[in-house]
């Protein structure tokens, strides 16, 4: 990806503004600002990985005590199952998407999940990879709104740990990506 793209994707509060208004993204403000919001809610660092620092907070009293922090974020609570979405696109746009289950997730990391056939799934993340102008590998990671709709939590703009799986579903985004990187159809 590019230096941009890398730059919005490693940013959670970045990447939701940069897909706000394209595809469903939690309501999400800098720790400290106003929550207008239903309660519970979850803070998490603007950037890091493996859930590190990421806790449901109860109440606003609780939020509160958070402080402010420009380095954290406040996102609506989703209470749907999580699903990730290998994503590669090239110059063009997508060029596949491949959803899993993360049935078990351990730091963070998906180690159990199974893929599934989802249009709205394979459409939001698509949709995610074209606002931030992915060229390459991601990985897409949405969950279920209250009402099932799926929502953007963040993207990994790496090969994605559980890729055997994508590659078993009959995607072999590896060689995909060899292909795109020496621009063969």
């Amino acid at each position: 990806p590019s230096a941009t793209t890398l730059a919005t994707a490693l940013d959670k509060y970045a990447l939701a503004v940069a897909c706000a208004g394209r595809v469903r993204v939690p309501t999400t403000v800098l720790l400290g600002e106003e929550w207008t919001g239903e309660y519970p809610v979850i803070v998490k660092p603007r950037r890091g990985a493996g859930s590190r620092g990421v806790h449901v907070v109860a109440d606003a009293d609780a939020l509160d005590a958070e402080g402010a922090d420009d380095q954290q974020i406040v996102q609506e609570f989703l209470p749907g199952e999580e699903y990730s979405v290998d994503v590669i696109a090239g110059p063009d746009g997508v060029i596949a998407a491949v959803p899993r289950t993360r049935t078990r997730v351990d730091s963070g990391v998906s180690i159990a999940g199974r893929t599934v056939h989802d249009d709205e799934l394979e459409s939001t993340a698509a949709e995610v990879a074209s606002a931030i102008g992915l060229v390459g590998v991601a990985n897409v990671q949405l969950r279920r709104d209250a009402v099932g709709v799926p929502a953007l939590l963040e993207v990994n703009p790496r090969f994605p740990g559980a890729m055997p799986l994508t590659i078993a579903a009959g995607v072999d985004m590896p060689s995909l990506a060899i292909d795109l990187a020496l621009r063969r159809p």
